[in-house]
């Protein structure tokens, strides 16, 4: 079902003591739709897997930040919110530590196998990158994304997958 939102959000299994930092949300549309993302325009989204990076260093972090994005029927305040009622969040990938990935992130999801740009300016009104939302027909691989991760932050600790759906 199209944009499922959580019925009692409690803790996400998997979140448990992380703070601030920087995830993925791996979303899915049942249906190509057309869609208003606020001031930046109507976009048609093919069906598919959507990653959409952010950044959570503000007040409840990680898991406030993720708890949000998994409900619906709240007000836009990000560019997500408008694809979020449509789109289930099916995983989220997160590297919980105060250093802020978001950008390098956006740059190696763009270079993964199938990654394509359907609305350029989403999410990243605040930074020079082309977009962070990026269209798979396909799930994309976190085992790959990982990898492309460790050329990055070789000494870092990996990010993890969690399940959301």
């Amino acid at each position: 079902m199209a944009g499922k939102s959580v019925k009692s959000p409690g803790a996400i299994p998997g979140l448990d003591g992380l703070k601030t930092g920087t995830y993925v949300l791996i979303l899915f549309l049942e249906q190509a739709r057309m869609i208003q993302i606020g001031k930046l325009g109507s976009y048609t989204f093919p069906r598919g897997y959507y990653a959409y990076i952010g950044s959570a260093f503000g007040t409840g972090g990680l898991p406030a930040r993720i708890l949000r994005h998994m409900k619906t029927g709240k007000s836009c305040h990000w560019h997500i919110d408008y694809l979020r009622p449509h789109a289930d969040v099916q995983e989220a990938w997160v590297f919980g530590e105060r250093t802020k990935l978001e950008h390098k992130w956006a740059y190696l999801i763009r270079n993964l196998p199938g990654a394509d740009v359907v609305t350029p300016g989403f999410g990243c009104s605040d930074c020079t990158c082309l977009t962070h939302l990026f269209h798979f027909d396909s799930r994309p691989s976190f085992r790959r994304f990982a990898r492309a991760h460790r050329t990055i932050s070789p000494s870092s600790p990996a990010p993890l997958m969690i399940p959301l759906s």
